[in-house]
């Protein structure tokens, strides 16, 4: 017997739902930070910045949504990691594209989600 009493349909719902929202806040958090000014953020600090923002994303993003395939979420991660570095290039963005960033944003990414989908296939093995 397990020593947490099993939660109630209601509350599963309502952690759900506030998952979910923490899960979106963060992604328009990234998008703010991703298009504000870039002073302090320079070099490769910046690149574990990315690393670091779609990692939480990413992990969040499974927390938030877990009858989603791994696959679903990393890829629209990936594709708002690429809006973003695509945003940067507009002239009124005080930012640079890079595709250095982009690859650390898939980086965070995928160090979020295999090891989620490790234990999910561990799981099913059981």
């Amino acid at each position: 017997m397990s020593r947490f009493p099993r939660l109630s349909t209601a509350q599963l719902s309502q952690i759900q739902t506030v998952t979910q929202g923490g899960f979106w806040a963060a992604c328009v958090l990234v998008l703010f930070a991703a298009l504000g000014d870039a002073g302090a953020t320079a070099g490769f600090w910046d690149k574990g910045l990315h690393f670091t923002a779609f990692f939480t994303l990413a992990t969040l993003g499974a927390v938030a949504y877990p009858g989603m395939r791994l696959r679903w979420i990393g890829l629209g991660l990936l594709t708002f990691g690429l809006a973003i570095e695509a945003l940067q290039k507009l002239p009124f963005v005080a930012r640079e594209a890079s595709w250095a960033d982009f690859f650390a944003d898939g980086l965070g990414v995928g160090f979020a989600l295999v090891p989620i989908a490790l234990e999910r296939l561990r799981r099913q093995l059981m």
